[in-house]
Formats: structure tokens, C-alpha cells, sequence
């Protein structure tokens, strides 16, 4: 049986490629046609594509001139291809092993089905701890030949036999409502099969079907407030900066509503150990809080990588942020606990277990002793003494003491890897990696006057608030016109910043992120250190001339005048004239953003979550 797979793309290339990926690597021995219809998308996005056809034979490729709705592409593709199959694939969708197999076979359940749905976290949500190979897995064991009929809503992952998509077509019928309609009224079924489970890589709500399976992956409940009163305060607070104060009253009133239902799993390890694909190796990463920020970030990207590599990797912690998977998609539901001594007790068992701050090494300590981790590895992305003054020595020497917890140790810059070699510690590098498929120069309408992005965050003294608004100033006098875009914090409002700016506030959304880099004609960080500073390494791989400081972890990539300008911290005079340097230079401009693009090339996720699996594999 040959199957045609139909899978429209704009752009997304981040997911764009984990979707195809899966494809190629789960789809197994099924005869099949993968179509890919490129509905205008960018330049970087159409290279990708056009480079899979001199790779696979079975990949082909349409072109549209002009962009059309998504199912008017699927319902077009049926002219196009002769197969007696068709999958309608959404291009957020992650497929499991032998998929496609699977899904063919439940035609044969009975004669007068003519489209098949697999199980998503859409009808039903990731168990607490697992991922959607785990549970591709669990539901192949316990629901192999359980179906429900339904109707199709919306499209995600669907296939169907010719046959009734060529009716449709001849009644010039295209809509889902219409497919719907035909199917019901010449008493065909479309249903939804259980023993195959995709991820959906979306923010729609969750349409829960009452499924006799979900039971079996249900956990057990308690109340948990602090997100409710997280985003109760977070609303509040910006409502009270905009002075309005009815919303603010408002914002109390429904967080007050919520929490009575405030309720989260409670991960017993005997049912986490229920639903742990067998065989293969276990990771969990322990975190204080799961919230947006650079270093939590970096950790999600890697489990990401490492449960698509086929770990079981987890992520733990005493707190999620309820916005954070808004912006920030996560491969597993993440574990809660409410105190550390819980965590410490009811982490599940792990043949590797993660500490990601020093707050975190003791809780690994403890969970490694108990015999629940047979290796324990911490995971350095900063200094962290140095968060604190020189004159709170006892806290400092708190976060030393932790590093003699945990023998190994990944750090990932060598200014980093040097320091805690002075403080007597071996540790092994492993270059942080950044989404270059999110992170690449993007197709935006320039402005008619020179930009210059920086990155502020006076609430955190490291980051050089002052010197960078400083060198902007003397920036701004001497060239009146230039536009000053700051991002980093929500408050700047507060801040006597003398010159006109475009507040952008902390960004969330890494799409919006590599916009703004690529609209930039300059980034300037001028954080007094970084572990490893990501931003600038992200603005150069959105084509953008960068001024970094010149110490701390981003001299790991750093290279004065080859890709980058560097000055020493707090030296605003410094900063301004590299700044104007670059924008009375066009060519010294080009000669940067050529050298970043090509510096960013060593620094992908990929490359970082393969020596991160082969680290592990050495360990066990």
C-alpha cells in the first residue's frame, strides 16, 4: 500500500525539522510519498527544503507562488498524487516509531471506516513525567485495538482513504464541516484510534475525550497555589503600572476565583516507574523553579534534544511558571513538588540525575545517596558565587561548597571551565548550543535610520544597567536620529533613562527575539560577565554587528574585530565609539556580521545535545 504524506510549510522552521526528522526516522518499511508543499515560506526555510530532495527519493517538493489556506493545500494535493492513502499532517506534529503502520492497520478493524486519528496531547494530556514516545509506548501495551468515533475539528495528524477525499473534491466541497457531513450521511466512520500517540507541538487548549484508557495514567491530586498566585501577582502588577485600577481589582478577584481549583499531579514514584519506557537510559534534570530565564532555557533545549535522541529525559522542580510552555515548548510534563525534602524523597528513580544551580546540588546529593541515581552530574552555566558581594563571603562560600557534592561536572565555556579548575575541580566543556532554526537572519523591513538593540536589566547589578545607558547616551548625542530599542525588563519605566527608547520589556518569544535581532544594525550586551552569553551570540546568528565586554564566558566566541567588537566592562566612552564605529563603517558592519555567521555554525543545539547523550553514555 503506498501512502502519500501531505505536509504544508510556512516557515517554523524549528519545527518544521523536528517534524520531518521523526518522519524519516519513525516512519519504518510503509511505502510512502513525503510531500512537502512550501507555501511561500522564507529564504532559510525553502533552502532547508529544497536540500532534503538531493538526499531522500521519496521526497517531493511543490512550490506555491502565492500563499493559500492549509486545507485548500491538502484538498489540492489530491490532484497532485494518485496514492490510495493520504495523511494530512500538520507541520508541529512529532510522529512515534512505526506510526504509519499502525494507523493503516486500523482500517481493517472495519469496513466502512475512512479516516484514522491517532491519540495527541490534544484528546489526551502527557502524563506527569513522560513524553510521547512513553506514552506512544504505554498506550501500544494497554489500549492496542480501543477506538472512538469522532469528528474532525481541526487538522493535526489525520489519514484517509482516497476514495472519500475524491468525493469531496467532485461535490466541490472543502471544509472539514463538509467532510463531516459526507461521512456521516453515507454512514462511513472517522475515528480515533489509542495505540498511537503524537506530539502536537501547539498552545490550543487540550480537547479532552473521556477515554477509558486515561484512567490507568491518572495520578494523584493536591492542592497547589503557587502558580495561581504567580499569575495573580504578575497581572496585578502590571495593571497597577498602567494605573488601571479596576483591572487590577479585577485580576485579584479571578486569581481569588481560581484557587480553590488549584490543583496538581502528584508524581508517586511507583506510578512514575509505571510509565518509563523500559531499556533505556533515564535522565532527570532537577531544577529550583521552571521559569523564563537563560539558563532554564538551556535545559529545556537539551531534554528537548535528549527525549528526541529516545531518553527518557525528565525535568523536576519546586515550581512552574503557567506561561512558561506559552512560549517555551517542553517534550515532557515536568514533575512538582512543594519542598525540597519531597522532591528529595519522591524524585524518580534515574540512572543519572542532574543538578542545574547550586541550590539544586545538595537535593541531588541526598538522591544519589539514597540510592534512587546511579550517577549524578552537575550542570555549571554560571559562577554563581559571584551572584553575591564581595562583602556576603559566607553566602559565597555556601555555593563553593557544593561543587566538592557532585565529582562530575559539565561547565560550558572554558573561562568557566578555568575558574573551577583554580578552585581545585576537573570539569568536562561542552559548548552551550543555540536553535539556528530560530536564530537566523530573517526577511524584515529595515527602518530608515540606524537601530541599536540592547539588552537592559538594571535589577540584576552584573548586567552593566548603568555604563550601557551611559555609552546610549553619548550613542544618541552624537547621532540624534538613531532609534534605541531596550529589552530585559518589565519596570524601565521606573528608570530616569535620559533619551527616547522602544521599550520591549522582557520578550518571551524567541520568533520575536530573532525579528528584533535582524531589525538591529548593532546589539550591545554590557554585562561586567556572563557564563557564556547567549545573546550575542544569538544576534550574530541573526546578522547582526555586536559590542560585548571582554571578559567571562563569551570570550569562548567572542573575537575582537573578527566577529564582534569588545571593550572592557563598565567603559561607556569604550562602548560609544565602538558603537559609532560600526555605524560610520559598512564595511568593518559586514566584515563582523560574516564573522558572527560563521562562528554560530559550532554553536547548535544539536551538537550540544549529542556530546551531552555521549557524556551520559560514558557515565553508565
Amino acid at each position: 500500500m503506498e501512502c502519500a504524506i501531505i505536509l504544508p510549510i510556512y516557515n517554523d522552521l524549528h519545527h518544521v525539522k523536528t517534524c520531518i526528522r521523526a518522519i524519516l526516522r519513525n516512519t519504518g518499511q510503509v511505502n510512502y510519498k513525503l510531500c512537502l508543499i512550501n507555501n511561500t515560506s522564507d529564504a532559510q526555510t525553502t533552502h532547508y527544503l529544497k536540500s532534503l530532495l538531493k538526499k531522500y527519493s521519496h521526497i517531493q517538493i511543490c512550490h506555491q507562488a502565492k500563499k493559500i489556506p492549509e486545507w485548500q493545500l491538502y484538498i489540492n494535493s489530491i490532484k497532485l498524487y494518485k496514492s490510495p492513502y493520504f495523511v494530512f499532517l500538520h507541520s508541529r506534529i512529532i510522529v512515534p516509531h512505526n506510526w504509519l503502520q499502525r494507523l493503516l492497520n486500523a482500517f481493517s478493524m472495519q469496513e466502512n471506516i475512512v479516516s484514522v486519528t491517532p491519540l495527541s496531547n490534544l484528546f489526551l494530556p502527557l502524563a506527569t513525567g513522560t513524553n510521547f514516545h512513553t506514552m506512544d509506548w504505554f498506550l501500544q501495551k494497554n489500549a492496542s485495538h480501543a477506538y472512538e468515533k469522532i469528528d474532525l475539528t481541526t487538522i493535526s495528524c489525520h489519514i484517509f482513504k482516497r476514495d472519500i477525499l475524491k468525493n469531496l473534491l467532485l461535490q466541490s466541497q472543502n471544509s472539514l464541516q463538509a467532510l463531516n457531513y459526507y461521512i456521516t450521511n453515507h454512514h462511513r466512520q472517522s475515528i480515533l484510534v489509542q495505540n498511537v500517540y503524537v506530539q502536537w507541538q501547539t498552545n490550543e487548549k487540550i480537547e479532552q475525550q473521556n477515554l477509558p484508557i486515561a484512567a490507568e495514567l491518572t495520578m494523584p491530586q493536591r492542592w497547589f497555589p503557587m502558580p495561581v498566585i504567580w499569575q495573580t501577582y504578575r497581572e496585578m502588577l502590571k495593571n497597577w503600572q498602567q494605573r488601571q485600577i479596576l483591572q487590577v481589582i479585577k485580576a485579584a478577584f479571578k486569581g481569588l476565583l481560581q484557587l480553590p481549583s488549584a490543583y496538581c499531579d502528584f508524581a508517586k514514584p511507583s506510578l512514575t516507574a509505571k510509565l518509563t519506557y523500559p531499556q533505556r537510559l533515564r535522565v532527570t534534570y532537577i531544577l529550583p523553579k521552571l521559569v523564563i530565564a537563560g539558563g532554564v532555557l538551556s535545559v529545556i533545549q537539551l531534554v528537548n534534544r535528549l527525549i528526541l535522541q529516545g531518553i527518557e529525559a525528565r525535568i523536576v522542580t519546586l515550581f512552574e511558571d503557567p506561561i512558561l510552555q506559552n512560549y517555551w515548548q517542553i517534550l515532557t510534563r515536568p514533575i512538582l513538588f512543594k519542598k525540597p525534602a519531597e522532591l528529595i524523597k519522591h524524585c524518580p528513580t534515574s540512572d543519572i540525575i542532574v543538578a542545574t544551580h547550586w541550590t539544586t546540588a545538595h537535593w541531588v546529593n541526598k538522591i544519589k545517596k539514597s540510592g534512587k541515581a546511579t550517577h549524578s552530574v552537575y550542570f555549571l552555566q554560571d559562577y554563581e558565587s559571584w551572584f553575591y558581594p564581595e562583602n556576603n563571603q559566607r553566602q559565597r562560600q555556601k555555593v563553593l561548597d557544593t561543587y566538592a557534592l557532585i565529582p562530575n561536572k559539565i561547565v560550558k565555556s572554558a573561562w568557566l571551565q578555568d575558574l573551577l579548575q583554580q578552585d581545585g575541580y576537573d570539569t568536562t566543556k561542552i559548548w552551550l548550543g543555540m536553535n539556528l532554526d530560530v536564530f537566523y537572519p530573517r526577511q524584515v523591513k529595515k527602518e530608515t535610520v540606524p537601530v541599536i538593540l540592547a539588552m537592559a536589566r538594571p535589577g540584576t547589578s552584573r548586567r552593566g544597567f548603568e555604563p550601557t545607558m551611559q555609552s546610549l547616551t553619548l550613542v544618541k548625542q552624537k547621532l540624534p536620529h538613531v532609534k534605541i530599542i531596550l529589552f530585559g525588563d518589565n519596570h524601565l519605566v521606573n528608570y530616569d533613562i535620559p533619551f527616547d527608547y522602544q521599550d520591549e520589556g522582557v520578550i518571551f518569544d524567541q520568533e520575536k527575539l530573532a525579528q528584533l535581532y535582524s531589525l538591529a544594525d548593532v546589539f550591545i550586551d554590557g554585562s561586567n560577565y556572563q557564563g557564556f552569553g547567549r545573546l550575542a551570540l544569538e544576534s550574530m546568528a541573526c546578522g547582526t554587528a555586536c559590542v560585548v565586554t571582554n571578559v567571562g564566558g563569551v570570550t569562548e566566541y567572542a573575537k575582537d574585530k573578527e566577529n564582534c567588537l569588545m571593550v572592557s566592562p563598565k567603559q561607556s566612552n569604550d562602548f560609544a565609539a565602538a558603537i559609532l564605529n560600526i555605524l560610520h563603517d559598512q564595511e568593518l558592519n559586514m566584515h563582523l556580521i560574516q564573522g558572527g555567521l560563521k562562528t554560530v555554525k559550532a554553536y547548535d543545539i544539536e551538537r550540544e545535545a549529542v556530546e551531552t547523550f555521549d557524556y551520559f553514555q560514558a557515565l553508565k
